[in-house]
Parts: C-alpha cells; structure tokens; sequence
C-alpha cells in the first residue's frame, strides 16, 4: 500500500511525504546460512514514510529522495 499523506509547495520546491507499507521477512544470516537474528520464515508488517523534493528553479526535473522515516 503506498499513498501520498502530505504535500507542500515553496518559492522554490514541492515536498511530498509518501507513506509505503510493505510485507518483509527480515532475518541476518551467517556464512553458512543460519540464521542468527530474526525470523526468515515470518513476515513482518514494515512502514515507512519517504519524503521527496523536487526544485522548482533547476532544470532537472526529478525528485530527490531526502528524508525517510520508519514507524
């Protein structure tokens, strides 16, 4: 699920915070595939928030990803 939650605009930029929720199995494993933190079975609910910036005064025109943030 992802979706936009906030946008802002500037003199000189648009922010937008995009909200993305994902299924992840997250697990660290040594050098002969064991598993010594976490779970590589399970799947865990992971969200996230991303803040992008895109200059309004720049010729290029994409989106730079400048803040993230976890729940």
């Amino acid at each position: 699920k992802n979706e936009i939650v906030k946008s802002s605009t500037s003199k000189s930029s648009i922010k937008i915070n995009v909200k993305f929720e994902s299924l992840q199995i997250r697990a660290l494993l040594d050098k002969n595939s064991n598993v010594i933190d976490g779970n590589n079975e399970k799947e865990i609910l992971v969200k996230d928030e991303w803040v992008f910036e895109k200059k309004l005064n720049n010729d290029n025109s994409e989106w730079t990803l400048i803040e993230t943030k976890s729940d």
